[in-house]
């Protein structure tokens, strides 16, 4: 993972969407947490972590997975210098409803992030942004709330989909 968010190139087409999709999210101006706001705790993650092992100051956190990532030749352009590329991240935001000070507000922490992430990637100087970085546009979609049992305690999570496309060369360089 990169810092830099930018534009999206042929020697780039997952680990760049990827970056400008987290860095977007990393900025506690975007989306805050609702346990920290000194903005010092960890808050994203690239991949779930143990759940198991996890303890519950280390709640809420959001996991945005690497997209998914498809050409689409049948949507080519007539001379063939152009077609469409999809991506399709999936974010998860996950809360324990036993934190300290806090127990009983998992859902409502998982529900105002989630609020937060959907802002965020829906407001419209972001989308400029990202269409300019060659992510076309994006539509942010909650696909479910779930809860976990992991021992005495329910974890609450929630999935948004985030899938976006584009008209772009492909090949060459």
């Amino acid at each position: 993972m990169s810092d830099n968010s930018g534009t999206i190139l042929n020697s780039n087409l997952i680990s760049q969407p990827y970056d400008n999709i987290y860095n977007l999210l990393n900025n506690r101006n975007n989306v805050v947490d609702p346990i920290d706001k000194t903005g010092v705790r960890r808050m994203l993650y690239t991949r779930e972590p143990s759940v198991e092992s996890i303890q519950s100051a280390d709640y809420p956190f959001v996991v945005v997975k690497r997209p998914s990532f498809e050409v689409n030749g049948d949507e080519a352009t007539l001379d063939a210098t152009r077609t469409e590329v999809k991506w399709d991240f999936e974010i998860e935001v996950w809360c324990s409803d036993k934190l300290k000070r806090e127990e009983g507000n998992g859902a409502a922490f998982v529900e105002q992030i989630v609020d937060d992430i959907l802002e965020t990637l829906n407001n419209a100087s972001n989308k400029k942004l990202l269409r300019c970085y060659g992510m076309g546009m994006i539509f942010p979609q909650v696909e479910d709330f779930d809860t976990l049992d992991v021992g005495p305690d329910t974890v609450f999570i929630a999935r948004i989909s985030v899938p976006s496309s584009f008209f772009m060369s492909i090949g060459g360089s």
